[in-house]
């Protein structure tokens, strides 16, 4: 297990497999989110297409956390983590410990669900560990095929 901190983030990287991010949960952050996603897809074998849904996917859950965070909740040190987890299927779960009113939300009506549905195959409004989250599942994702001409 190796962990990296630079004091303002976090990322622990138990396998290839298995990484988690912690940042503050400011929207100055989504681009070292995009970042680690893209990284673990690409050490995975996804291809292109699917290593920029699974990015996308996971920068919309992102914000879309953000966005239900009250502006108090980000000043008082809240944390925004990401924890993926890869074998056959790829899973990321996309987390803030500040407070969100009304959680979960009724995910069919929301045009968040609607965009994350159409980039991933499942999409869950869900608490993890007592925190508003949301989880993304890239099921069985295509590898990258290297074809010789």
């Amino acid at each position: 297990m190796q962990e990296v901190n630079t004091g303002v983030n976090a990322v622990e990287v138990r396998t290839m497999g298995d990484v988690s991010l912690s940042v503050p949960a400011k929207p100055d952050f989504l681009q070292v989110v995009r970042a680690v996603v893209s990284g673990v897809g690409a050490r995975r074998g996804l291809s292109y297409d699917a290593i920029n849904e699974l990015c996308l996917a996971a920068s919309e859950a992102a914000a879309y956390l953000l966005g239900l965070t009250p502006a108090e909740g980000a000043a008082r040190g809240g944390r925004l983590s990401v924890r993926l987890r890869a074998k056959d299927d790829i899973d990321v779960t996309v987390m803030t410990n500040a407070p969100v009113p009304m959680w979960p939300p009724p995910a069919q009506r929301t045009l968040a669900w609607r965009i994350l549905a159409g980039l991933v195959d499942q999409v869950s409004f869900v608490l993890e560990e007592g925190c508003p989250a949301i989880r993304l599942v890239l099921a069985g994702p295509a590898r990258e095929s290297v074809t010789e001409s």
